[in-house]
């Protein structure tokens, strides 16, 4: 998930920010180049910027039986908006392996282009959730699915960027990859 450049004539090309070079270029000269982002942010268009999305943002959703891939997505999209954070950038949506079959699921992942990764009440009942579930711990034994399921999808170093939201039967958060 990262953008190496192998130093090499053509890096020379290139101008990163923060260097002198970058620092000794005039204001109209800043202004008139082109411009690379690797961000999993929504980039503001430009003809002059190209903005890479990595993908490290991982989707944890935990739902009633028979929830509609609508209403998830409506979460997602709406919780990414929130964040200023691109669907591009999202690397997989995860939950509770009982929830293997559930269309509404599958369909999400998807139309959102990610893969659908499930873990074991055990995997997730490892990882502390902040706001624990009554309904997950009468069914499945454990505090909570979507936040542990988003941090063990987003592995070692996970960021909890939003923490469980619930609606209409689905809950849902947004973990990010360690980025160092």
């Amino acid at each position: 998930n990262f953008l190496q450049l192998r130093v090499s004539a053509w890096q020379e090309l290139f101008l990163f920010a923060g260097t002198k070079a970058h620092a000794a270029l005039s204001p109209e000269e800043d202004a008139a180049m082109a411009r690379v982002a690797v961000t999993p942010g929504i980039g503001a268009p430009s003809e002059r910027h190209l903005v890479l999305h990595p993908k490290v943002l991982h989707v944890g959703i935990g739902c009633r039986r028979g929830a509609k891939a609508k209403e998830i997505l409506e979460m997602v999209e709406t919780s990414l908006a929130q964040l200023e954070l691109s669907p591009g950038a999202v690397a997989s949506v995860a939950s509770v392996d009982i929830k293997r079959n559930e269309k509404g699921l599958i369909e999400a992942a998807a139309a959102l282009g990610a893969p659908l990764r499930f873990f074991s009440a055990k995997e997730l009942d490892t990882v502390p959730v902040t706001s624990p579930s009554p309904k997950a711990r009468e069914v499945l034994g454990i505090d909570g699915v979507c936040e542990a399921a988003a941090i063990l999808a987003a592995g070692n170093g996970a960021v909890l960027r939003m923490p469980k939201v619930a609606a209409r039967g689905v809950t849902k958060a947004l973990a990010e990859e360690e980025t160092d």
